[in-house]
C-alpha cells in the first residue's frame, strides 16, 4: 500500500485531525444538510447504509439521526477513527 495511506494509521495524525482540523472546513455543517437533502430526496426509505472513510462518524451520524431506524456500517482503515465513531455515535444506535 502507498506509504501516504500509512499515515492515517498513525494515532497522533488522526488526532490531529479530529481535535483541530475538523472545525476548518468551510461551510461543514452547510454540506451535511446538502447531503442530507440529497439522500431524502432520493431514498425516501433507507434500511442501511455505508459510510466508506468514515472518520469519526459525523456524516453516519446524520443519516442516523435522520433514519433512526436504519443500520449504518461505519469503515475506515484508521483504527483511532473507528475508535472515534464508538465515541461518538449515541449508544442508542449502536448494534
Amino acid at each position: 500500500m502507498n506509504n501516504n495511506y500509512q499515515v492515517w494509521k498513525t494515532a497522533e495524525l488522526s488526532q490531529k485531525y479530529l481535535s483541530g482540523m475538523r472545525g476548518g472546513f468551510p461551510l461543514a455543517t452547510e454540506q451535511i444538510d446538502i447531503m442530507l437533502r440529497i439522500i431524502r430526496t432520493t431514498r425516501p426509505q433507507m434500511n442501511n447504509f455505508l459510510d466508506l472513510g468514515c472518520g469519526d462518524g459525523i456524516l453516519g451520524q446524520a443519516i442516523l439521526s435522520q433514519y433512526p431506524h436504519s443500520q449504518g456500517v461505519f469503515l475506515d482503515f484508521s483504527e483511532t477513527m473507528i475508535e472515534a465513531v464508538k465515541t461518538n455515535i449515541s449508544a442508542a444506535y449502536l448494534r
